[in-house]
């Protein structure tokens, strides 16, 4: 696909795409993908190889003109998150414990490079 037609869109897909192999190859199981709540939202749902429920966002960048991909996450996004985490848990009777982590995606040149960073925030945060 040309660079220029590509749609931050399509360049979001392909990043959950990669992300969600990514976690797979990690032995994560995949919960639910593109979870929505109201008009909050949520990349990706999984179990973690320990059990946990983790709410997972991604992010990527193909340039780095703007900074790196973990540091685009706002609060008001990560307030978002956490709405669309307790929709999901009050409807689920999986009682695990949860945490939320992003997975930040460099696709500025290949391969891409993938960063995971768990509890990367929590519903306790001044947010």
């Amino acid at each position: 696909m040309n660079e220029k037609k590509r749609t931050s869109y399509s360049i979001g897909i392909e990043s959950e795409r990669i992300a969600e192999k990514y976690l797979l190859e990690k032995d994560y199981e995949i919960i639910e993908k593109r979870f929505h709540a109201s008009h909050f939202d949520i990349d990706i749902i999984a179990k973690s190889p320990d059990d946990y429920i983790v709410f997972v966002e991604v992010k990527s960048v193909s340039s780095k003109q703007f900074g790196e991909a973990q540091y685009r996450i706002t609060k008001n996004k990560m307030s978002n998150i956490i709405a669309a985490a307790n929709s999901f848990l009050m409807n689920t009777s999986d009682r695990n414990s949860y945490r939320f982590d992003v997975i930040a995606i460099d696709m500025s040149k290949e391969p891409y490079s993938i960063e995971h960073l768990e509890n990367a925030f929590s519903m306790e945060e001044d947010i």
